[in-house]
């Protein structure tokens, strides 16, 4: 584990980020749910997840009216998938062109950003990166 890396409370990040995007996702008759298991740990760097995630979750609250956002995560082994979803249909390229400034930051985490949106199943941002708690 490197300096800037350390053990961290997935959930409770998740917490913190959507408390400062919460106002915006009312003013636009929205509601952001954390779907994260509460104790659901992850070693990687701190700064760089949260810049990650908050971007993503500004830009699907910024696309997003009358609708629930879900923020939910799982592990396997030594990966983390977390997915942000909401029950309408975007533009995949929209979605792409909003996070593509945040692209070099997930891949200092080992990880990328993914999106898929159908009219039946919503729009999903996935964002995957490596949790150096499971390589342990």
């Amino acid at each position: 584990m490197t300096e800037t890396h350390c053990e961290l409370n997935l959930h409770q990040l998740i917490d913190q980020l959507l408390v400062t995007f919460l106002p915006r996702a009312v003013r636009q008759n929205s509601i952001i749910l954390n779907q994260v298991q509460q104790e659901l740990p992850v070693v990687t760097d701190k700064n760089v997840l949260a810049s990650v995630l908050g971007n993503l979750i500004y830009n699907t609250v910024a696309l997003t009216t009358n609708n629930c956002i879900k923020v939910s995560a799982k592990t396997y082994s030594n990966v983390t998938l977390i997915h942000i979803r909401k029950d309408d249909f975007c533009y995949e390229e929209e979605i792409e062109k909003s996070f593509q400034p945040i692209q070099a930051l997930a891949e200092k985490l080992g990880g990328c950003i993914s999106v898929s949106s159908s009219e039946s199943k919503g729009t999903t941002v996935t964002f995957t990166f490596l949790n150096l708690a499971g390589a342990a």
